[in-house]
């Protein structure tokens, strides 16, 4: 037996694999479609259910939330703000659901926050992983479980609060080190 012969296997299992993976997405990406969209219908959610479908085998079939004017806009009655003439409408985006396949043929599912108009930074998460499995994982039952880790995550994001003890804490973050600076010299005097 040669030196080469185990590895040179693995190498085709897993090409082929990958391979069955992809011929089964087609399946997997329209039960993606059809159970996103009768939820959505059933639970009469604003959310619409689309497919990203520039690279073939690397499509994402996304339910988005939509975008709306934000809570936070700027006051119109500030001097700094007629001076900057800070007077557009910031927007929110309400998050989406993403199922993806990946370049192994395996499917993932991830939470995509919602996002402000100028109110993000870097330090905030944009996104969390929810779940990857193979197309023979993804059935009606397992995409029922997914959208309800994704409506837990993106409600424990918006209750979320600037006083929590978490090291990344979600909601939006401005100035998060400085405020925390703060109060603390504040305590201190």
């Amino acid at each position: 037996m040669n030196g080469y012969a185990k590895g040179l296997q693995q190498y085709r299992s897993a090409l082929a694999d990958v391979d069955g993976a992809r011929q089964a997405w087609p399946e997997v990406r329209s039960l993606l479609q059809r159970t996103l969209n009768a939820i959505g219908s059933e639970e009469r959610l604003a959310w619409e259910v689309q497919v990203n479908d520039v690279f073939t085998h690397r499509e994402s079939v996304i339910a988005t939330l939509g975008r709306r004017p934000s809570p936070f806009q700027y006051n119109p009655d500030s001097p700094l703000n007629q001076v900057m003439n800070n007077d557009q409408v910031l927007h929110k985006e309400f998050g989406a659901l993403v199922f993806s396949q990946l370049t192994n043929g395996r499917v993932a599912a991830w939470v995509q926050f919602p996002q402000c108009d100028q109110f993000a930074s870097e330090s905030d998460e944009a996104t969390r992983v929810l779940g990857i499995g193979g197309a023979e994982e993804w059935d009606e039952a397992r995409i029922h479980r997914v959208v309800g880790a994704f409506f837990e995550a993106l409600a424990h994001w918006e209750l979320d609060t600037q006083a929590t003890d978490s090291p990344s804490p979600v909601g939006f973050q401005i100035n998060r080190n400085e405020a925390s600076t703060m109060n603390s010299s504040e305590a201190t005097e």
